[in-house]
Formats: structure tokens, sequence, C-alpha cells
């Protein structure tokens, strides 16, 4: 297996809760958009500040803490993890279960690729709105950028097979991962849906399901990285 697959899997989880940035955010930023819906149209025509792009992946990295060496007690209580994966050696891995093992998180992380400019995209927005430094109509246009390419990412990630490996217990893990990527990934795209559908018809309860959306998107961040943490400890060396 490769380690540096786990390394990508490990940002991907933290896009995903980065770009949540926790519920007070998210609600700060839902209040700010249920103003700008209110906002007179003439208000689209001012001056507005550019918006500063979002820091790169990288820079999202955390220290390790108690809860991460201890993944799965980390995850929410509304994410399901399956049970703990045992340490296993190379010989528990036949070759044919590695062919499809690699095909596997190839097709995995050329797919996720655009998550992190897209996310880090959404980040921005979320800023700029919550900082007054975009007008609606530039809203609903990055708004629907990014659930586009959140669409599209869904698309992509729905073609990708699951290995069926013959190593039970591992295939569990990767058919756990799969799944938690595939629903943060539909929850991204729920979110700004629910948004620019609240710009568009001034329904404050779009704004409220936009934020519960956010919220699974960043349940499942935290359970992608429980999944790949525990795999890095039972993989060989």
């Amino acid at each position: 297996m490769k380690k540096g697959f786990l390394a990508s899997v490990a940002i991907c989880s933290l896009l995903f809760m980065a770009a949540c940035g926790g519920n007070g955010t998210a609600k700060e930023a839902s209040a700010e958009t249920k103003t700008a819906a209110e906002q007179p149209a003439e208000k689209a025509a001012e001056p507005k500040t550019e918006v500063e792009a979002a820091p790169a992946a990288e820079t999202l990295e955390p220290e390790v803490t108690a809860e991460q060496e201890n993944p799965a007690e980390a995850v929410s209580e509304s994410v399901t993890v399956s049970k703990t994966l045992d340490s296993f050696t190379e010989e528990d891995v036949s070759d044919a279960d590695q062919q499809k093992l690699d095909q596997y998180m190839n097709e995995y992380d050329s797919v996720t690729q655009p998550l992190e400019p897209t996310i880090n995209q959404m980040v921005t927005v979320i800023t700029a709105v919550k900082n007054k430094e975009i007008d609606v109509n530039e809203l609903k246009i990055e708004l629907t950028k990014i659930k586009d390419s959140f669409t599209e990412i869904r698309h992509q990630f729905e073609t990708i097979a699951l290995p069926q490996l013959e190593f039970t217990a591992l295939n569990d893990k990767f058919v756990e991962l799969h799944d938690h990527t595939l629903s943060a990934i539909v929850a991204g795209e729920e979110a700004n849906s629910l948004m620019l559908t609240a710009l568009e018809t001034e329904n404050e309860d779009k704004l409220d399901e936009a934020l519960e959306a956010f919220e699974r998107m960043s349940q499942e961040g935290e359970a992608i990285s429980a999944v790949s943490e525990e795999l890095l400890a039972a993989m060989p060396d």
C-alpha cells in the first residue's frame, strides 16, 4: 500500500473540515448571506474589495492530538465507524489484491485532486461573505461555480469501482473510506446549492439546510481522517 495515498486522503479530510471552519463560522456566513440577499439591487453596483486566494492545502496540516492517536473516538457520534482494523503484513495482501488497490488508489487520487481548488475557493467565498466583501450577484456566480465543480467531482467519483479485495477486513475499510468521501462530496454540493437557492428565493429555511449540509461535510471529513489514520496504523512499515 502507498503511504503517499494515505497522506492525500488525510489532506482531503482536512479540506472538508477546514471548509466548514466549525459551526460558528458556518452560522456567521449563513447570517451574512441572509443580509446580502436582502440588499437592494443597486448595492451590487458598489465597488467591492478583491478577495484574496485561500491558503493552499499544505497549510492545513494540524499537529497530531490525543484524539487523532485514537481516531475512532475522535469522529462525531453521528458518523458510524466500523470495527478496528488489526495490523497486517505484506504477506496478507495477495498480488491480485495489491493490483486492485493500486488501481483504486490511483483513481481516487486523480478524481479528488480538484477538491483542493474547489474547497479553497469555497473558503474564500465564505470569508468574503463574513467580511461583507462580496455583493449578491458575484456571490451567486461564485456559488454556482463551486456547486458545479462539486457536481462534476461527484460524477467522476461515482465512476470509481471499489477494489473488491479478498482480504475482507481491508476491503471493508476501503469501502468505508469510499462511502465517507462520496458523502462529503455530496454534502459540499448540497450546501452550495442550498445557499444559492436561499439567495434566489430569500428562503431562510434553505440557509438552515445549508448549515446542516456544511456540518455533514465536516463530520464526513472527520470520518475520512479516522479511517486513514487507522489504515496507516495497521499497514506494514
